[in-house]
């Protein structure tokens, strides 16, 4: 839960809870960040002091035509000058920090009805049967109930063949919300071998059955996300946990689960 700010209930009984990540964020590490703090408060004091004491006969002037105190100490314009010039350093960071320019991601265009998408994921041997065993799990617990952003029927996943080298494809039927919007799409998640046979990649196609168009493709973004959230969810698996999924998924098929392997 701290890792993926989940919300989740438990009901034990007649009871139901409520847990949750909100006013659990705490902070750490201050004590070590005092002393750096203190020495740069310091050096920022210092060399105002010294620029104060530079200007002692320009203040001396500025006395004698007759201005307040207060017009002589412009503090506030310091400070303005600080903070602004802080601004374009930190714009850097946050550019250098994201991999790319663009610091949002977008839906590429559609092709008709048909949306394709190459997920930023991968997996590696028996891995990629345990991925999609875990999806599984997810997507049958919103089968004909409307609870959070969408609801699926038909969930269903098979090997396939790609170029000759083992694949998985899970396939469903999506229902977006707002419901009202009657927008539903037909899922296909194709777990394909990359160039490097260990290495499985994902490839999602989206293929409209209802709704317009412009809604269709703004639902979407929301529905990536929450498909996003899962796959993040799969990486933070214990190794132990991933193998079980694998293992749940070759029974599944009826293959032979002594053979499997990392």
């Amino acid at each position: 839960m701290p890792r993926t700010a989940l919300t989740l209930f438990a009901g034990t009984g007649e009871e139901v809870y409520l847990y949750s990540t909100i006013g659990a964020t705490s902070v750490g590490g201050a004590s070590e960040l005092f002393i750096p703090i203190l020495i740069a408060a310091l050096i920022v004091m210092n060399t105002i002091l010294g620029s104060v004491y530079e200007r002692v006969r320009e203040i001396g002037v500025f006395n004698a035509v007759g201005l307040a105190p207060s017009h002589v100490g412009a503090s506030v314009l310091v400070i303005a000058v600080v903070v602004l010039s802080t601004l374009y350093p930190a714009r850097m960071a946050s550019r250098i920090a994201v991999p790319a320019l663009d610091m949002g991601w977008h839906l590429p265009p559609p092709e008709g009805d048909r949306l394709t998408l190459s997920l930023p994921f991968t997996v590696t041997g028996a891995y990629a049967m345990g991925l999609n065993t875990y999806l599984k799990e997810y997507l049958d617990a919103h089968v004909e109930v409307a609870v959070g952003q969408f609801a699926c029927e038909n969930v269903a996943w098979s090997p396939a063949s790609v170029n000759g080298s083992p694949g998985y494809s899970l396939r469903f039927t999506a229902w977006l919300v707002p419901y009202d919007l009657g927008v539903s799409q037909r899922v296909e998640l194709k777990t394909t071998p990359s160039d490097d046979p260990p290495i499985y990649e994902l490839e999602l196609v989206l293929d409209r059955l209802s709704g317009d168009a412009s809604s269709w493709l703004r639902l979407n973004r929301t529905f990536m996300n929450i498909l996003r959230k899962q796959l993040l969810i799969w990486r933070t698996l214990g190794r132990d946990s991933q193998m079980e999924y694998a293992r749940q998924g070759q029974k599944e098929l009826g293959a032979d689960v002594s053979q499997l392997t990392e």
